[in-house]
């Protein structure tokens, strides 16, 4: 059981993470396919690993139940709750992509530059 919940906890962090500014609701299910591709073939391969008889010996698993596979996917949708809960709570909070504290640097004409002094230990 311990083993689904990680996988499927890491699974729906995964999703939840897939932007910086807005959640997988917000994006939309196909603004990044790649990832969405990738936690589908992991969570089939879970599925597998637990419910596969020759791959439960390869894995050392057991099948779990429906009250076990039901409360390990419960744990394991709370991470993606709580990831997208934070885009809600922390969004007015942020700082703008780009902005990050430094102040911007303007471009200096090539014409305007100065050299700098050799360094005295050269």
């Amino acid at each position: 059981m311990t083993f689904t919940v990680l996988t499927l906890s890491q699974m729906g962090h995964v999703l939840a993470i897939c932007s910086e500014r807005r959640s997988l609701f917000g994006q939309g299910w196909r603004s990044n396919v790649p990832p969405l591709g990738a936690v589908a073939a992991t969570i089939a391969l879970q599925m597998a690993a637990i419910y596969v008889p020759a791959l439960n010996r390869l894995v050392w698993t057991s099948a779990l139940s429906s009250p076990e596979l039901t409360l390990a996917l419960a744990v394991s949708v709370s991470v993606f709750a709580l990831v997208a809960l934070g885009y809600v709570v922390l969004r007015p909070f942020a700082t703008p992509i780009g902005a990050g504290g430094v102040a911007a640097v303007r471009s200096v004409p090539s014409h305007k530059k100065r050299e700098l002094p050799e360094a005295p230990w050269k």
